[in-house]
């Protein structure tokens, strides 16, 4: 696993810094992880019917994994939007399972259950920000400082509970909200989720903060806030646990935080056991702040919480090592 902890200058920067470490750091080279980067779209509007720079695409990127063996195919395609009159900036990543250079970005994927796939997104801005990287061949994780804003997304694959021929393709893309158009400084509850604690964020919407593709190759939308987030058009939907129960841990008895494995539980319209975010676990929220490390067996996991939530329930520690 390689991690890159840097700053980048602005939006735009800080997709170019990812390229840069997910297709040339030393550490993923040297374990055949690193990944590829298919596409480059810097120089014209990715859409014809889009102006470039402004109130659209400004630059978009098609990511390649091969996986920790090198016998995967794991395609992340991404777009970086802005709007400088509506003050967005918006990082969106969508599922997908395999590149056509002849679609765009978000034609890239339709679930077989027919739904046109939308994008898991975080809130950026124009200026500095400090960003941590964490990859694998697997997955890759990026989290940035926005103001006093912790903005976060993972794009790859979990960990299966099945073999390689029961689940095929676990492909999981998470960010903090699910639209593209929505400045960071946004009070928006729904838009302050995270991809380890998803939540739908449009009624009568099949629009949510992390997405993920089924055994039976189907899309489903993640929501750990049921009670009529989604409507009953959005057939396949799941949640994440512990978050979906709501715990309140503290910590134990001798003042440690206890990291637990986030589980990925198809809730809709059959419960079943999908896996587990890759190197990602929950931690308490109690007394705890962004950037805080704890270290567990000698690896150190930096913990962040969705965006600005400082509750007992919206926090994640991630594996630096």
């Amino acid at each position: 696993m390689a991690v890159e902890i840097g700053m980048a200058t602005s939006h735009s920067d800080l997709l170019l810094k990812l390229e840069t470490f997910l297709t040339t750091n030393s550490e993923l080279v040297a374990a055949n992880q690193q990944w590829e980067s298919l596409q480059d779209n810097t120089a014209a509007p990715y859409s014809l019917s889009t102006t470039p720079n402004d109130n659209g695409y400004l630059m978009s990127r098609f990511f390649k994994g091969k996986g920790l063996d090198g016998q995967d195919s794991i395609i992340v395609p991404m777009i970086l939007r802005q709007n400088v009159a509506s003050n967005y900036y918006t990082l969106s990543a969508y599922p997908a399972r395999a590149y056509d250079r002849t679609k765009l970005v978000e034609q890239q994927f339709v679930s077989t259950n027919g739904y046109n796939t939308y994008p898991a997104c975080m809130s950026i801005w124009q200026t500095n920000m400090k960003y941590w990287f964490i990859a694998n061949g697997r997955r890759f994780i990026i989290i940035a400082k926005v103001a006093n804003r912790y903005v976060s997304m993972y794009c790859g694959l979990f960990l299966p509970s099945g073999t390689d021929t029961e689940y095929s393709y676990p492909l999981y893309i998470g960010g903090n909200h699910g639209t593209d158009s929505t400045p960071y400084t946004y009070e928006g509850t729904s838009n302050q989720r995270s991809f380890f604690n998803p939540q739908a964020n449009e009624y009568n919407n099949p629009r949510s903060s992390a997405y993920l593709i089924l055994p039976s190759g189907e899309l489903a939308c993640g929501d750990n806030y049921d009670g009529g987030s989604f409507s009953s058009n959005v057939t396949h939907q799941f949640g994440t646990y512990p978050y979906n129960n709501n715990h309140y841990l503290t910590k134990t008895i001798d003042g440690q935080y206890l990291l637990l494995p986030i589980d990925i539980v198809q809730t809709k319209p059959v419960m079943q056991h999908l896996g587990w975010l890759d190197g990602v676990f929950y931690v308490s929220g109690f007394e705890n702040s962004p950037e805080n490390i704890v270290q567990v067996a000698g690896v150190d996991y930096i913990c962040i919480p969705a965006v600005v939530q400082n509750d007992y329930n919206n926090y994640a520690a991630i594996a630096l090592k």
